[in-house]
């Protein structure tokens, strides 16, 4: 458990189950982490391994943290906004909320009202800022390419399959083939 007085920004996670969001923070917490940023997780369904606050340090969110003027409350979901509004504009907590926004889609009213109520928006990329009635700005998510990368074998795949050698594929078809002519370990 981190101590509160050092936790400069707070990453709620008040889902249970895995999502997307979950994995998200799940990966990126260690990231900020080893860039310097003194971030912890709050909430359930996340790695021991994570940095954490408890709900107990909660209560002390009225002291600002040692090295800076305020907390900043990253939300990803409206669940996880609507307890910062609560602790900001209620209690009168010293934070700022951000919300990061990754879906492509209309929001409802209520989605819409809570985004307002941020002090700072982000969007994953351009297309979902234009799903924004508020300004945002666009943080894109990018790719590990040390951890995913396109397959060494591909020649390999390409000829055990029964598509024309020389003729670009899409990317389906490509998926079906290797589903249907495996390479054995050994011919790897």
């Amino acid at each position: 458990m981190e101590d509160i007085s050092d936790v400069e920004i707070i990453a709620p996670n008040f889902k249970q189950r895995l999502s997307g969001v979950t994995s998200t923070i799940i990966q990126l917490i260690p990231v900020q982490r080893a860039l310097g940023q003194k971030v912890a997780t709050l909430g359930p369904g996340l790695p021991d391994s994570l940095p954490h606050i408890g709900y107990a340090s909660l209560l002390s969110l009225w002291c600002r943290p040692k090295n800076r003027a305020l907390r900043v409350w990253h939300a990803r979901r409206n669940i996880e906004m609507l307890p910062a509004i609560f602790l900001r504009d209620i209690l009168r907590m010293k934070l700022k909320i951000v919300f990061t926004s990754a879906s492509q889609r209309k929001h409802s009213g209520w989605t819409k009202f809570l985004v307002r109520q941020m002090d700072a928006v982000i969007a994953t990329s351009n297309r979902t800022a234009a799903y924004l009635d508020v300004q945002s700005t666009t943080i894109m998510h990018g790719i590990d390419t040390q951890r995913f990368f396109r397959p060494r074998i591909k020649r390999r795949l390409r000829q055990r399959s029964a598509f024309p050698q020389t003729r670009k594929l899409p990317a389906a078809s490509a998926a079906c083939a290797i589903r249907r002519a495996p390479i054995s370990s050994s011919t790897a």
